[in-house]
């Protein structure tokens, strides 16, 4: 699947089995762990990225991609 026109696009996706919505929720205080010798300390929520609004090829620059992704959240 080409996804060079898509927005927003993921950079990195983890599984997570049958756990509800927004199960980074959870993960706040807790150690993820990647493979055998990578781990991350999760620290706090992430923010949304204003990138996602910013115009990208022959997409325009569109706020309301951010707003709707904050109003869902």
């Amino acid at each position: 699947m080409d996804t060079s026109k898509e927005r927003p696009r993921r950079s990195h996706h983890v599984p997570a089995s049958g756990e509800r919505a927004f199960v980074e929720n959870a993960w706040v205080g807790q150690t993820l762990a990647i493979g055998d010798k990578v781990r991350l300390s999760v620290t706090g929520p992430c923010g949304r990225c204003v990138m996602t609004a910013l115009a990208q090829g022959d997409l325009p620059k569109d706020p309301e991609i951010l707003r709707t992704a904050a109003g869902r959240r």
